[in-house]
């Protein structure tokens, strides 16, 4: 479903001295594969490239070397979800948003919203008058809104169930599960915890200094 050959990503940052600048390779070569239906981790110390190897899977940076072969969706839900939405929508207009500005047909944001553990009696209040957690929960059941077809489709969680209780990480991870095994839909969660990714993946990436050691 998607292909990653030899991809480089370098960033330019300020060096000592305010006009001069150096590169940063924040991916160095990497070379993966994510079949449909895959249940990938990837873990690594803090600035190892995990999140930059994550928006690069989907679509949100171009390489600077490399090719990226892309056959199907992909949905990206960064670290703070929340923040991402607009605290002057309702649950229900942050859910089904991206599928009206690309002019699809809504769904049932009160359902997505319940499988995610939000209540559909709240589906009328503002995003702002939830929790962190809880606006966590609402961006998840956007992103899974804007993959109408799981088969071909991958939702990426870079760091996401940090901000989530037990209980509710819990409960999200049971429903990505059940659309994994039910409807084939793929999943690929960034996390710091190998206890964690060894339980609700297949596979599991470590990453060192941009590149993919194992």
């Amino acid at each position: 479903m998607i292909e990653l050959t030899e991809v480089s990503i370098e960033y330019q940052r300020h060096g000592r001295f305010r006009r001069s600048r150096q590169s940063v390779c924040a991916l160095d070569r990497v070379s993966i594969r994510i079949e449909a239906g895959a249940r990938i981790g990837i873990t690594g110390p803090s600035g190892s490239g995990k999140s930059t190897l994550a928006r690069c899977i989907a679509g949100w940076l171009t390489p600077a070397a490399g090719v990226v072969r892309r056959n199907g969706q992909v949905q990206l839900v960064m670290q703070d979800p929340g923040a991402s939405l607009n605290p002057r929508f309702t649950a229900a207009r942050a859910v089904v948003e991206p599928l009206r500005i690309r002019g699809i047909r809504s769904g049932n944001a009160a359902e997505l919203l319940e499988q995610v553990g939000i209540e559909a009696a709240r589906a009328g209040d503002r995003t702002g008058q939830f929790s962190g957690g809880q606006r966590a929960r609402i961006a998840l059941a956007r992103a899974l809104a804007a993959l109408p077809e799981p088969v071909n489709s991958l939702l990426i969680l870079d760091e996401s169930l940090s901000s989530l209780d037990e209980d509710t990480r819990s409960s999200v991870l049971d429903l990505l599960d059940a659309r994994n095994r039910t409807l084939g839909l793929a999943f690929l969660i960034v996390d710091h915890d190998p206890e964690l990714l060894a339980e609700w993946t297949d596979q599991v990436l470590i990453m060192e200094s941009g590149r993919v050691v194992v």
